[in-house]
């Protein structure tokens, strides 16, 4: 005979149930700005559909059509949560509503916790436009089966950009919680965009010179995703040599 099943306790009952309804109100809160939902959304597969599908090169190039897209994918991870939480969390710092929903017995946990549900929330559904585009429009599905990637690598590799979210939303909490919201949203543009291009996001980090560019990209969690999902063929720990973008390719 089994032994009966511990119900959940009330606390952790009460505790999570507090946590999805402050999610569900943030939420709406987002849905009712439908242009900063389908800007955020989208913002990935503009970028996408600009500066990658004008390349026939690399639209026609499986292994370059896969990496392509999850430079942009980690991209879009990187801008929706820098963006999105940073900004949100120093705004709601001044607005007073929330400085009263803090003084509340929840207290700030449950709000912290809902934002970070919604936040990866945005973050997935932002990647779903994109892999279709990727998918329809260019020869990523051919480096899948026959290829040489199997099929689960697709599946695992979401999973794993969407993993790469959590020091940037780490660095989004740092600058939400710690500067104003003026102050939040100049912070995140001067870090996002460097952050961006050390890490191979714009050009793989084999197009840069030798110097001190090359050797800082290296150790940066963009470039390291962008390998562990499937994207790049080069491991982090075993990077190629600093080089000029004259020795080799660079799209």
């Amino acid at each position: 005979m089994s032994a009966p099943t511990r119900p959940p306790t009330p606390a952790r009952t009460s505790a999570l149930r507090l946590v999805l309804a402050h999610a569900r109100a943030q939420a709406l809160e987002v849905v009712r700005n439908p242009l900063s939902l389908v800007t955020n959304t989208m913002y990935p597969t503009l970028a996408f559909c600009f500066f990658v599908l004008p390349q026939s090169r690399i639209v026609t190039d499986p292994t370059q059509s896969v990496i392509a897209t999850g430079q942009l994918a980690i991209f879009g991870v990187l801008t929706s949560l820098v963006f999105g939480y940073g900004i949100a969390a120093a705004q709601d710092r001044a607005d007073p509503w929330t400085t009263y929903v803090r003084t509340l017995p929840a207290g700030a946990i449950a709000t912290t916790a809902a934002r970070f549900v919604v936040a990866f929330t945005a973050v997935a559904v932002s990647l779903i436009p994109l892999m279709l585009a990727s998918v329809w429009f260019t020869a990523t599905p051919a480096a899948f089966g026959d290829g040489g990637l199997p099929w689960w690598r697709a599946l695992a590799g979401a999973l794993i950009v969407l993993a790469s979210g959590v020091p940037f939303l780490a660095m989004a909490v740092a600058i939400g919680y710690s500067t104003t919201p003026r102050s939040a949203l100049a912070l995140a543009q001067l870090v996002t965009f460097p952050l961006a291009f050390a890490g191979g996001l714009m050009f793989p980090p084999t197009c840069f010179p030798p110097g001190p560019t090359c050797s800082l990209s290296r150790p940066r969690p963009e470039p390291r995703a962008t390998w562990r999902s499937g994207c790049s063929s080069t491991p982090p720990s075993r990077p190629r040599p600093c080089r000029s973008s004259s020795a080799g390719r660079c799209c």
